[in-house]
């Protein structure tokens, strides 16, 4: 794990020689399919169009050369699809854009075969939430686009294409790849509970109190703590 003044890196946690499938073909049938989606409901392609948008303004995507990335051997395409959260008011907050790294022709292994899920670093759920009683005052937050902060080194971007389009309907198919963890990645609740964990010892000598309930109070990217007293400053 590094840090480049804007985010911490890290790699995948691949199992041994990496085989990755030619799942090309798969993406392009379920581009289709997701294009069909598009037509019946323009809405959902504004939206998603816009999501697409604002993640290649921030560098979150980035567009692919492809004839400097296809010199590498471990390339793998993910289709997307999108998740409408009901509880979210509007309508650009109620859709996230998922990745399916299960993808696969029959026969081969997908990406999220080749990949370890790493150690569980979350604090049990069942004492967390008992500990959440206790006290009087209670507090939950979250994590703003935490797993989009975590940046994917280099190498590893070659297994995060995908494949989108200019417009409805579509004249041209643009390649991209992720340059974060991306929230299918079957190590991305490892890769996020450990980069917390990492940077919050940084303020274990300045706000030890601060630091132990980051530490403990933490379960993916929700806070879940309840105190007697509001300061965490020793």
């Amino acid at each position: 794990m590094k840090y480049d003044k804007e985010r911490y890196e890290v790699g995948l946690l691949f199992k041994g020689e990496v085989d990755l499938p030619d799942n090309f073909e798969v993406l392009k049938r379920r581009l289709n399919s997701l294009v069909s989606r598009f037509r019946r409901d323009p809405v959902l392609y504004e939206n998603y169009k816009s999501v697409f948008e604002e993640q290649f303004m921030s560098g979150v995507i980035e567009q692919v050369d492809i004839i400097k990335d296809d010199l590498v051997d471990r390339i793998y395409y993910a289709p997307h699809h999108p998740v409408i959260r009901e509880q979210k008011e509007s309508n650009r907050t109620r859709l996230r854009i998922v990745f399916d790294m299960s993808s696969k022709e029959r026969g081969p292994l997908s990406l999220k075969d080749n990949l370890h899920s790493g150690p569980n670093l979350n604090p049990n759920l069942l004492t967390l939430l008992l500990k959440f009683r206790m006290n009087r005052i209670r507090i939950v937050a979250d994590i703003e686009r935490a797993f989009l902060s975590i940046g994917l080194k280099e190498v590893d971007r070659y297994c995060q294409r995908f494949l989108w389009i200019d417009k409805i309907p579509p004249t041209e198919i643009m390649v991209y790849r992720n340059t974060t963890v991306s929230f299918g990645i079957k190590s991305s609740p490892f890769h996020l509970a450990a980069t917390i964990k990492h940077h919050v010892r940084t303020f274990e000598n300045s706000n030890p109190a601060a630091y132990k309930a980051l530490n403990d109070c933490l379960y993916l990217d929700d806070l879940i703590i309840s105190l007697n007293d509001i300061i965490l400053n020793d």
